[in-house]
């Protein structure tokens, strides 16, 4: 695999070059120190991801705090056929993700490794 391939898979499920590393559900955000995150394939930088600092944290918590008051409102047989919705939501999109390329993708940096050959991966 190479850092093509492996570009267009991010590409492919929207992850950038640069990412936000906090989440409220719906919105990406992040103010303090970034982390680079590299390919076990040949060591390249695949992007970076801003991390959250205080103030990040307070916003975190204080918009859980927030949706858990206003979940609580819907009454209870709602509230489990939204969750019966979101794993409906989650087990249709689980084809998306491609086992097959993360088998190709470890037994590269397995042979990369001197370790198994790819096609026992």
């Amino acid at each position: 695999m190479t850092q093509n391939n492996i570009s267009e898979i991010l590409n492919k499920l929207g992850i950038k070059d640069q990412q936000h590393g906090c989440s409220n559900g719906s919105e990406w955000f992040g103010s303090d120190s970034k982390i680079s995150s590299f390919s076990p394939v040949d060591g390249s930088e695949l992007g970076k991801i801003s991390t959250g600092n205080k103030d990040d944290y307070e916003k975190l918590i204080t918009d859980a705090q927030n949706a858990f008051k206003s979940f609580r409102k819907i009454p209870a047989p709602k509230r489990g056929e939204l969750v019966r919705q979101l794993g409906n939501k989650i087990r249709e999109h689980s084809s998306d993700r491609d086992p097959s390329g993360m088998r190709q993708l470890r037994g590269e940096v397995r042979q990369a490794s001197g370790g198994a050959d790819a096609k026992t991966a």
